[in-house]
C-alpha cells in the first residue's frame, strides 16, 4: 500500500487497510494509491514504487 498516513486530508481508514491487506494476501501484490492534484500525480514517488511491484511479480 503506498498512501503514506497522510496526504491533505487523506488518511487510510483501518477498514481499508483491512481491504488492502486482504487484496495482499490473495492476490500477491500490493495496492498503490495515485494523488492527482490539477491532472497531474502529486505523490510522485508511488510510480518508482509501482515499477518495483511489477518487477517483483515478474
Amino acid at each position: 500500500m503506498t498512501a503514506k498516513a497522510n496526504f491533505g486530508n487523506y488518511s487510510v481508514t483501518e477498514r481499508m487497510k483491512a481491504s488492502f491487506a486482504d487484496f495482499e494476501d490473495k492476490f500477491g501484490g500490493k495496492i498503490f494509491i495515485v494523488f492527482s492534484l490539477d491532472g497531474e500525480i502529486a505523490n510522485k514517488g508511488v510510480i518508482e514504487e509501482i515499477k518495483h511491484e511489477i518487477e517483483r511479480l515478474s
